[in-house]
């Protein structure tokens, strides 16, 4: 039947397309606003304490990556391919933020002026995920045959094949979240989600905050910088409020389930990463593949050098346990970090679970998508790409002095080069077993898992 124009404009499904292309910025809202809820937040000076020379190392890796790609970019792919200073983000943004963080970011690139840079971000994304997956056992084997790590722990874990299928065995299965509130009153997931909603409406008023003082100067508004400041760290902002405001009030400090908000933030990752994929413009990634391909290979070239031959010398010990939980995250997924993690320390023997979760706690909110992350892309909209590099330049040096005028005198017990340093032995606090870095009663940050430490009565 041949309808009028007119009717056929007013039945194109627009509003599908809308939700599908626009979905991936919203979930990323929820997966960043869940992060600390739940989670109660130590003091920086437990952090440095505890997880102090991981927190070192794993900056330095990350504004590591961002000076790779700038420099890369700025010397390279921008005077024979042409290509837009934006693109030096795909790099970091790909590697150490992963599908999510590509996918949330889209809209961001758009207004940028970089409507492409979200497809580049998911491939960049993918490529770094194999590329952890395949190189981090390939490391695992030879740390394993060069006696980096012993043996036993390896051959100790009976549960690794399985955990990689992704599958937990019948006699380990955690519990998906405890309820908190009574169903007559509220079902537990809707609470949890109004939880959510609140964070995200606090992160709403703070970026309608930010336009507003951008709208009261012409110059603000032609920089386009505070508008492009993405709106899911500011949603991260709203979380640390709500936790921070609920740490206070003792007759609410345990309505939120950590573990609930984890499950909540998971299905929301899944669903975001899907749709991301979905939207991938493959003829535009093709266009560009030859300096995509370059980029990526020199982020691979960085992580292989830091792993295999910086770690060993800024660690003070059990270094190739920590360099590969942070070689698995930097270039692929935190669970990725955590699965090679498990494979050279299956039984948890070493300190480096523990302290790699309490380093998330402050690594997290700045870089693989946190604060950094999202005020670099307006940045370099609006800056020359050497000013960033030297501001990222900066910042690396000062992670690195750090070393060698802080850790190296507090943590390394010998000579310092992580080769001859006698291992620390764990405190009680210390320990955390795997079962709690995947649930059951624990504390999470981004998929790690934190033990309560008992309070004194």
């Amino acid at each position: 039947m041949n309808l009028p124009k007119c009717v056929q404009a007013e039945t194109k499904p627009t509003l599908q397309l809308d939700v599908r292309y626009n979905l991936a910025g919203f979930l990323i809202n929820i997966v960043f606003s869940s992060l600390f809820l739940g989670t109660q937040i130590p003091k920086v000076k437990v952090i440095w304490t505890q997880a102090g020379p991981q927190l070192m190392y794993g900056m330095i890796i990350a504004w590591g990556q961002w000076i790779v790609a700038l420099v890369v970019t700025g010397a390279l792919l921008m005077p024979v391919f042409g290509v837009s200073p934006l693109f030096a983000t795909i790099l970091p943004v790909g590697f150490a933020g992963g599908h999510g963080t590509a996918g949330g970011l889209t809209p961001t690139y758009k207004t940028l002026g970089f409507p492409n840079g979200g497809d580049f971000g998911l491939a960049s994304a993918t490529l770094g995920l194999v590329f952890s997956v395949i190189c981090g056992v390939m490391w695992v084997n030879i740390a394993t045959h060069r006696g980096w790590v012993k043996q036993e722990r390896i051959d100790a874990s009976k549960e690794v094949k399985i955990s990689i299928r992704g599958v937990y065995t019948v006699g380990s299965r955690p519990s998906a979240g405890v309820q908190t509130v009574r169903a007559s009153s509220i079902d537990v997931l809707a609470f949890h989600l109004a939880v959510l909603g609140i964070a995200i409406l606090i992160g709403y008023g703070l970026k309608q905050g930010l336009i507003a003082i951008e709208s009261t100067s012409q110059k603000l508004k032609d920089l386009n910088f505070l508008s492009g400041i993405p709106l899911f760290p500011l949603c991260m902002a709203g979380g640390i409020i709500i936790q921070l405001v609920i740490e206070r009030i003792q007759k609410i400090n345990e309505l939120i389930d950590a573990s609930l908000m984890e499950r909540i933030a998971s299905s929301s990752l899944d669903f975001l990463v899907t749709s991301a994929i979905a939207k991938v413009d493959v003829s535009a990634i093709a266009v560009d593949i030859a300096p995509l391909l370059i980029l990526c290979t020199c982020g691979f070239i960085w992580n292989f050098v830091m792993l295999g031959c910086v770690s060993r010398f800024l660690l003070p010990n059990h270094w190739f346990e920590r360099a590969i939980a942070d070689f698995g995250m930097n270039t692929g997924v935190i669970a990725t970090g955590l699965i090679l993690l498990r494979m050279v320390d299956p039984e948890c023997r070493t300190p480096v679970p523990a302290d790699f979760a309490f380093k998330q706690l402050l690594h997290s909110p700045f870089m693989g998508g946190g604060i950094w992350t999202c005020l670099a892309l307006p940045l370099l909209s609006i800056l020359n790409i050497w000013v960033v590099t030297l501001i990222a330049a900066v910042v690396f040096c000062l992670w690195l002095l750090s070393y060698f005028f802080y850790f190296r005198k507090h943590y390394t017990e010998t000579c310092g080069c992580g080769l001859c340093a006698e291992e620390k032995p764990m405190s009680h606090s210390n320990q955390v077993g795997y079962g709690s870095l995947q649930g059951g009663g624990s504390q999470e940050m981004n998929g790690v898992h934190v033990e309560k430490e008992e309070e004194s009565k």
